[in-house]
C-alpha cells in the first residue's frame, strides 16, 4: 500500500485528489496539509511514502517544505503538483529533491501513474514539462561551466549573490526563497564543484563569468 499525503492550500484541490485516489486499491491518502509548515509536521506523524506537494502555499512554499522533509525523511518521495510549467520552478523542484512534477491539468490516470512511479524510486515528469527538463540539462552541458559541471540557473543566481557579498537571508529575500534553501543550494554547488570555501566559490564565479570583479 502506498501511503500518500496531499499538501495544497486549496480545499477543492485536496478534496479532488482524495476523490481520485479513494478507490485505488494500492494507494491510501493518510493525511493532508494546507501549507508547507503543516506538511512538515504532519509528514512526521503519518510517514507517507509519497507527498503530493503544491509549490505556492502560505506559511512555507512547497519547495522549501520539500527540502526540510527530505532532510528528515529521506525515504519519502515528493511529487510536485503545480499550475506552473516554467523551467525555474521545475529546476528548483528537482534541486529540492522532488522525484516528479505534474501540472494540475493532469488527467486522473497520469496522477495515479505518477504516484506509483515515484513510490517505486523512479522519476516522473508530466508530458508538458519533460522537454523542459531535457532542454535545461542540455543547456547546462553546453554552458560556460568549468569541467562541464551541471549548475542550474537558480544555483548560478545564488553563486552570483554570494560572490557579491550578500548574506543568506538577503539572498533569500532577493530570490523569494528561504535562507534554508539558499544554504541548500550553496551546499549542493560546493559539493558538485568539490570546493570547501566561499573564497573558492567566488573564484569559480569570476572564472566562469557568473559575476564580475
Amino acid at each position: 500500500m502506498i501511503k500518500v499525503l496531499i499538501a495544497d492550500d486549496h480545499y477543492l484541490i485536496r478534496n479532488g485528489l482524495k476523490s481520485i485516489l479513494e478507490n485505488i486499491s494500492d494507494i491510501e491518502v493518510v493525511d493532508e496539509a494546507s501549507n508547507g509548515k503543516e506538511a512538515i509536521i504532519k509528514s512526521k506523524f503519518s510517514s507517507p511514502d509519497v507527498i503530493i506537494m503544491d509549490i505556492n502555499m502560505p506559511e512555507l512554499n512547497g519547495i522549501d517544505a520539500s527540502v526540510a522533509i527530505i532532510q528528515n525523511q529521506p525515504n519519502t518521495k515528493i511529487l510536485m503538483l503545480s499550475i506552473n510549467n516554467e523551467s525555474e520552478f521545475i529546476s528548483e523542484s528537482i534541486n529540492a529533491g522532488a522525484k516528479g512534477y505534474l501540472l494540475k491539468s493532469a488527467i486522473n490516470e497520469d496522477i495515479i501513474k505518477a504516484i506509483r512511479t515515484v513510490a517505486n524510486g523512479y522519476t516522473y515528469f508530466h508530458d508538458q514539462v519533460d522537454h523542459i527538463v531535457v532542454d535545461e540539462y542540455i543547456a547546462n552541458l553546453n554552458g560556460n561551466k568549468a569541467d562541464q559541471v551541471n549548475i542550474s540557473k537558480r544555483e548560478q543566481q545564488v553563486i552570483k549573490l554570494i560572490a557579491e557579498g550578500f548574506k543568506n537571508h538577503e539572498i533569500g529575500g532577493k530570490l523569494n526563497i528561504s535562507s534554508r534553501t539558499v544554504e541548500t543550494h550553496r551546499f549542493n554547488v560546493m559539493k558538485k564543484l568539490n570546493i570547501n570555501s566561499v573564497a573558492e566559490l567566488i573564484k569559480y564565479a569570476i572564472k566562469n563569468n557568473i559575476c564580475e570583479i
